[in-house]
């Protein structure tokens, strides 16, 4: 099974993968069908328009979710694998595989890389997409814009994934978990920013 999503500032992946597979959300979330596996996506929406999805599964049908990010239109994407199983991602032109093993890691890229994400059956995944507008990351981070195309990755310190653990916990409030996403985000979009302009300077 295949899935597409359009990356764009007024849609939702978890709406999209709703209508594609006519199951409700409730809660801001959705159950996976039966007949794909077990679990669910999670959906946290954050000031400034952007958006968490957490896809925490296991699968029992192949499944591959391509994005359409458009240049124009779309926003910065950070993917981060929480899990001990890797997933094969390519965005544009490049491969990786993202794996918790060893060190966890959160892939950073701009508008304009179609990407390609697939994963092994009966393998328990926890996965957490985060979109961000365009203007935001413009306005508060020293990035090139989508005129300047980028895919990085940055290794996570034990610190970042738990902090990022216990905001998307369901014990916390949601105005507890907006301030600790929103932090979250903040100091890993630094990172990569520093590591941007180290990269032009030296």
């Amino acid at each position: 099974m295949e899935i597409i999503l359009r990356i764009e500032p007024g849609l939702t992946q978890i709406d999209q993968i709703s209508n594609l597979m006519q199951v409700p959300i409730r809660d801001n979330t959705l159950l996976i069908p039966a007949f794909i596996g077990t679990g669910a996506i999670r959906y946290f929406p954050l000031p400034y328009g952007i958006k968490v999805h957490h896809y925490a599964y296991e699968i029992k049908e192949p499944v591959r979710i391509r994005s359409e990010n458009p240049l124009e239109g779309g926003m910065y994407m950070l993917q981060i694998n929480l899990s001990n199983a890797f997933i094969d991602k390519t965005v544009g032109a490049r491969s990786l595989r993202l794996s918790q093993r060893g060190r966890a890691g959160a892939l950073f890229y701009s508008p304009g890389f179609p990407s390609l994400g697939s994963g092994n059956l009966e393998q328990a995944y926890s996965i957490v997409i985060i979109s961000l507008p365009v203007p935001v990351v413009e306005q508060y981070f020293a990035l090139g814009g989508p005129a300047a195309p980028f895919c990085q990755y940055e290794e996570l310190s034990d610190t970042a994934v738990h902090e990022l653990q216990v905001a998307l916990g369901a014990s916390v409030l949601d105005l507890q978990r907006q301030g600790q996403l929103l932090a979250w985000i903040a100091r890993l979009v630094e990172q990569f920013s520093k590591r941007s302009m180290e990269g032009v300077t030296s």
